[in-house]
């Protein structure tokens, strides 16, 4: 569910030890920016993008703009989307502040920028399954070529500038698609939003059997953060507001520039606008820098792209999933599928959950300290 404010966990400014009842600094709340000076801190401005509550029937811009990342089977086209996305939560929480997550010199002294980067990590991994799950590839990259094999910085300098031989040793950009391998640690549990990958498969196609239209950004570095919002216009020259995307820097950025879109959905203020994709009308764009001051003539021309819709593939289907199999030979993804499902079967509590399936074999209700009754 969308949130209604940020969790305690950042917004509190002090916390109380639950085993010593002492009250004491929320070390998530803000960081420390000591070569700047002992008393500079991190600070937050929270946009209201953060809370959005769709309409009816409708997703949120963050939920869609992930699933148009997941979406994607390439790990070039994906990586854009999934960039502008990362980018949106660094926006959301630092606003126009200096010392903030929308600053790309002082982000990492947010620690909300570690768990930030935790979920970025997680979803990449949900994307890596979903192209197993395709029978894709998804531990390569064929774009960029050169960089992926460059080591990256301060990562490869070794000590005394960074103390961790494994990330020293797996400092390119490729090294970090094999994360289990390099990196040794997994997840227990791939979800996004309740779904599994099975279903976020299913999901995805479904979105893909809609005519759907895009207005396409070719973006490149702009030595500064930067939040875009843009509006389609008719020819009576009636605007509507269609979308927006920030993009994340600072004036030491190595200079960079997308090779392919980043594409954002416009297909329903089209409809709203008794348009389609081949009628008459413009993009209207303000480009804002992250200090307030307009970035005129940076942005490229944007682009309308049309994906029509695929009906031939309609359903997803999930044969090996639904066979009894050797709990000691299950794959990764029906492991996934089977703890998702067993989570599901806990948190139901109706005629069929698994307080019902218990009372079968004993005790309508499961044993409690205050009431120790097995069957």
């Amino acid at each position: 569910y969308p949130m209604s404010e940020v969790p305690g966990l950042l917004a509190s400014e002090k916390y109380t030890d639950p085993f010593t009842g002492i009250e004491t600094f929320n070390p998530f709340n803000h960081g420390h920016i000591s070569f700047i000076s002992p008393e500079t801190m991190t600070t937050r401005e929270v946009s209201e993008h953060l809370f959005e509550q769709p309409a009816l029937g409708k997703q949120t811009w963050l939920f869609n703009n992930i699933i148009l990342a997941l979406e994607q089977t390439d790990y070039c086209d994906f990586e854009v989307q999934f960039e502008i996305v990362h980018n949106a939560i660094h926006s959301w929480l630092g606003g126009k502040e200096l010392y903030s997550l929308n600053h790309l010199h002082y982000a990492a002294y947010d620690p909300a920028f570690f768990l930030h980067h935790s979920n970025v990590d997680r979803l990449w991994v949900i994307w890596q399954e979903l192209q197993n799950f395709r029978g894709l590839s998804a531990y390569e990259s064929n774009c960029a070529i050169e960089l992926m094999s460059e080591p990256l910085k301060p990562f490869s300098f070794g000590a005394p500038y960074n103390l961790n031989p494994m990330t020293t040793k797996y400092s390119k950009p490729s090294d970090v698609f094999n994360y289990k391998e390099n990196f040794h640690y997994e997840y227990d549990m791939l979800e996004m939003n309740g779904m599994s990958i099975a279903q976020l498969e299913s999901y995805i196609r479904q979105e893909k059997q809609k005519d759907r239209v895009f207005v396409g950004f070719l973006l490149k570095g702009f030595g500064c953060s930067a939040y875009a919002t843009f509006q389609i216009c008719n020819d009576a020259g009636e605007c509507r507001d269609a979308s927006h995307f920030s993009v994340l820097g600072g004036s030491t950025e190595m200079p960079w520039t997308f090779d392919r879109l980043y594409r954002t959905e416009i297909t329903d203020i089209l409809k709203d606008m008794d348009l389609q994709f081949d009628s008459h009308f413009t993009i209207k764009m303000n480009l804002v820098a992250h200090n307030g001051t307009e970035l005129v003539g940076v942005l490229s021309e944007p682009t309308i792209v049309r994906i029509p819709p695929e009906r031939e593939q309609v359903e997803v289907a999930i044969p090996l999933n639904k066979i009894r199999r050797n709990i000691e030979t299950l794959e990764e993804r029906d492991v996934q599928n089977l703890m998702s499902s067993l989570r599901r079967l806990k948190e139901d509590e109706s005629d069929f959950g698994f307080q019902t399936i218990a009372g079968y074999h004993g005790s309508l209700m499961c044993p409690t300290p205050e009431a120790p009754e097995y069957a």
